[in-house]
């Protein structure tokens, strides 16, 4: 009986630490947040021809400063793209198992400015989601981040 006391709470201890580190650091482990090195217009022109040169489509651009304006709401200058190169896409969406991870599609890159005044480029830790995936997921996911890491480069310092 006392093994199961101490087995239970240290299985109890365990999964608390487990979700305070998540909850401390998740944030940080999903996401990863760099500074450009160039202005916000600049940034922007940038990423989306690196984009290009490197066979990525740009299906769309959300201004998300235009989109809080036209709800009267004021934020700083804020960029969603979103990027596709459809033979990663393909790897998704062509078996049945692996359609849960569309939600995944397009990848996205956001680029933004700050209250110091700085432009900052975000992204998905999709390494970290990819080893979460399976079947062909994995390696898409890891081609697909090497490929994004590709396009940003450039923009920091």
């Amino acid at each position: 009986m006392k093994n199961l006391i101490y087995f239970t709470s240290g299985m109890l201890s365990g999964i608390i630490l487990i979700l305070l580190l998540i909850v401390t650091y998740g944030q940080s482990m999903l996401f990863d947040e760099k500074e450009s090195k160039y202005e916000f217009e600049e940034t922007t022109a940038l990423l989306e021809s690196s984009a290009k040169k490197h066979n990525w489509k740009i299906p769309a651009v959300h201004d998300m400063q235009k989109t809080m304006r036209s709800i009267e709401k004021e934020v700083l200058s804020e960029r969603i793209y979103e990027l596709c190169k459809p033979e990663y896409a393909y790897e998704v969406v062509r078996y049945d198992n692996e359609r849960i991870a569309s939600t995944m599609l397009p990848c996205r890159v956001a680029v933004y400015k700050k209250s110091d005044g700085k432009t900052y480029v975000s992204l998905m830790n999709m390494n970290l989601m990819g080893h979460l995936m399976k079947g062909s997921l994995p390696d898409m996911i890891t081609k697909a981040s090497a490929d994004i890491e590709e396009i940003v480069a450039p923009l920091f310092k």
